[in-house]
Formats: structure tokens, C-alpha cells, sequence
């Protein structure tokens, strides 16, 4: 199973690369619910997966779990995408006026409610990669251009202190990272260079309070504060697979949603595993923001 994000409490998880068991589960209130599947079903050698994503209407109090369709690598087909609202559990089809092709199993991050998405489109400008996100109020896709990516680097989609924000490093210097905010108004913005004081071998993401996720060659996570540059602290989970953390940001909530369950409770060897991980300092908890109901989860995806 994989973590999609999580919006006002609820978390989605999906199994990959299908889109498959779509589960939305509270925490905190120890409940989950799977959600039914669409009837338009992937087809081998026609599509190679889809991707899924979750998003909240504030307005309308609602959460829509969203499904891409993908086509085979190689095709110029645009995904195929369909929305189903938490009120009724029933898929709609909804158009890909943009023509994107995304490019993950799940979005890359949530944030504010709003799902977010690397993706390739061919307009006048070419084949090239933007960003496309929901727009919850409208019910439709809208891109929005790459910040200045050139040959030779790699980056990170972020929520950096609800703002979108983009990681850049040159593949070749693991020590410097530029630090990108996309604004409504003035769009996407250099904010600053951090200058690191160890070396990383990829870059996970971003806490509420700013600080940068990376990973070392070891598989030893490093925190590393935006301001100072200094390394905030070590964590090393035993038996972690490398290049298996992820960081989500959730807050607990309250929220039930119609035909939710109870969670089994956790075995014996589950519990053991958890205490261990606790005694180490090492909670689904990591860091705790100014609100004691904020916090940031951060999983291993097996």
C-alpha cells in the first residue's frame, strides 16, 4: 500500500500501480473505509497504471478522490480522469482540457486541500513538464509552468509552509539547494539558496516549520534547518529499506465518513514494533508544530 496524502484528517492509501484498494482511513478516530472502484477498468498493454490523488472542498465539506488513467509509455494520449465525491461514492468522468500525461502513481503532494501533480502536456511550446493541480471549487485541471529547471538537475515538489514549493540541486553538487515558492500573483520566485553542511543522496521534503528532509547514502535521515543550514538532528530506523521514507503532512481531526469501520487492533508483533520505534525517539509524530493538533507524519512505504 502506498500514502496518497492526507486532507483535514483523512488519510488515502491505494496499492500501486493500479490504483487498487482505496482505503480512507482517520487515525485518530481509528476508522477506514474502502471505497469502490471505478467501472472503467486499465487495460494491459494499453495502460500502464493509475495514479491517484485526494482533495477537500472547504465549501462544500466534501472530499473528492481522484482517478488518472494513464496511458502506455510512449503514447501521446492524454490521461483519462474521473472524480468521486464522498456524498454519493459515485465516479464521474471529468475532461483533461490541459492534455497532461502524469507521471507518477500518486500526486505529489496535497496541500491546502488541493492535489498537486508533475505532468507532461504538448502545446506550442512543445512537449514539455509543468505542474497541473485540481481546482476544487470549479471541479477542473489547470497547469502551471516548471520554475528554472535546467539539464543536469534534479528537484523536489514541497509544502513549504502551505505555499508550493520546488527543491532544485545540480546532480553533480549534493551540498547546495535552491529554495522556489510559487505565489499567486508574481508566480514562482527564487526565496533562497541553502548551503548544506553534509552531503545528501536525494531529497525527501519539507516539515510544517521549513526544515529539509534529505537522505543520506546510508539511508540515515538528516534534518536540515532552511535558516541555519545546520543539521537539526540524525534518524536512522532499523531495517528501512533506503530511499523508502516519505512525508506527509497531517492534521487529526474529528471527521467520519459514512460507512467507516474500526481498525483492527494492532497484534502483538505490531505493537512490539511500534514500542521499539518509540523507545528509539522515532514517532509517526516527528515534530511537533506551535498546534498541538499539527503535526507532520512521516511513513515508510514498504
Amino acid at each position: 500500500m502506498a500514502v496518497v496524502g492526507s486532507c483535514n484528517g483523512i488519510v488515502c492509501l491505494c496499492k500501486p500501480p493500479w490504483g487498487d484498494v482505496i482505503t480512507l482511513w482517520n487515525p485518530m478516530m481509528r476508522k477506514c473505509r474502502a471505497v469502490q472502484l471505478s467501472k472503467k477498468k486499465p487495460l494491459m498493454g494499453v495502460h500502464s497504471g493509475v495514479s491517484i490523488g485526494l482533495a477537500y472542498d472547504s465549501q462544500e465539506n466534501d472530499f473528492i478522490i481522484l482517478s488518472l488513467l494513464c496511458f502506455r509509455v510512449g503514447s501521446r494520449v492524454p490521461d483519462e480522469v474521473e472524480m468521486c465525491s464522498i456524498k454519493s461514492f459515485c465516479w464521474k468522468q471529468v475532461k483533461n482540457e490541459v492534455g497532461f500525461r502524469v507521471l507518477g502513481p500518486c500526486c505529489n503532494v496535497i496541500i491546502k486541500g488541493v492535489p498537486y501533480w508533475t505532468a507532461l502536456v504538448e502545446d506550442g511550446y512543445g512537449l514539455r513538464e509543468v505542474l497541473v493541480y485540481f481546482d476544487v471549487s470549479r471541479k477542473v485541471f489547470e497547469k502551471l509552468p516548471m520554475p528554472g529547471i535546467t539539464v543536469g538537475t534534479q528537484w523536489q515538489l514541497v509544502d513549504l509552509r502551505d505555499s508550493v514549493g520546488m527543491l532544485i540541486w545540480a546532480k553533480t553538487d549534493k551540498y547546495n539547494v535552491d529554495v522556489w515558492v510559487m505565489d499567486d500573483e508574481d508566480g514562482w520566485s527564487k526565496k533562497c539558496n541553502v548551503g548544506l553542511v553534509l552531503g545528501f543522496d536525494r531529497i525527501i521534503g519539507c516539515l510544517r516549520n521549513g526544515d529539509i528532509v534529505a537522505e543520506n547514502e546510508n539511508g540515515v535521515l538528516l534534518l536540515f534547518d532552511m535558516v541555519t543550514s545546520s543539521v537539526k538532528a540524525k534518524l536512522c530506523i532499523d531495517n528501512a529499506k533506503r530511499g523508502s521514507s516519505a512525508i506527509f503532512n497531517y492534521s487529526e481531526s474529528l471527521v467520519l465518513i459514512g460507512g467507516m469501520l474500526p481498525v483492527e487492533k494492532q497484534t502483538a508483533r505490531d505493537k512490539v514494533a511500534r514500542e521499539n520505534l518509540l523507545k528509539a525517539g522515532i514517532n509517526l509524530k516527528i515534530i511537533s508544530t506551535n498546534d498541538p493538533q499539527q503535526v507532520d507524519l512521516a511513513t515508510r512505504i514498504a
